[in-house]
């Protein structure tokens, strides 16, 4: 076996040096987000803590994802009632345009008056591609009745 200029001891101690910090970080990660996630107030949409996001979110595409969030939320350019909050005088109804009778909100797009639907709001989280076929059904429904939405699904 040949000499090297190396010292096979110091690069064992920098490696497990170089181990010990990643781990200490991934810790210092985990620990932050479990934090963060146990301070969040209740969702004023479920009225509980927000559940963990069914992984097959994951398969759905970054439009669709984006606008699932902010419907968790409650704030989606998806809803009338949002456009009208922030910008009342391009979007001066908050009414549904489809039963022209209630809030366009997130609440209304589960409510089952237009749209027959088995969702409930909590399937934000437990079913988003579920959610994603309803949310193409409202954007069918509300371009046939002509009053399009702020975000196409």
């Amino acid at each position: 076996m040949k000499d090297t200029i190396f010292n096979i001891d110091e690069y064992h101690a920098s490696t497990s040096i170089m181990t010990n910090t990643s781990t200490i970080t991934k810790i210092n990660h985990t620990t932050a987000v479990e934090n963060y996630l146990n301070s969040q107030e209740d969702n004023e949409l479920i009225l509980a803590k927000p559940p963990v996001i069914n992984p097959e979110d994951e398969s759905l595409p970054r439009g669709i994802n984006r606008t699932l969030s902010q419907l968790r939320d409650d704030r989606s350019p998806f809803l009338h009632a949002y456009l009208n909050k922030i910008d009342p005088q391009n979007h001066p109804s908050p009414l549904c345009p489809l039963c022209k009778a209630d809030i366009h909100n997130t609440k209304h797009l589960f409510s089952r008056i237009y749209i027959k639907t088995h969702l409930k709001p909590l399937d934000l989280w437990n079913e988003p591609v579920a959610v994603a076929e309803l949310l193409q059904q409202w954007t069918d429904a509300l371009a046939a009745a002509g009053g399009g939405l702020g975000t196409p699904i």
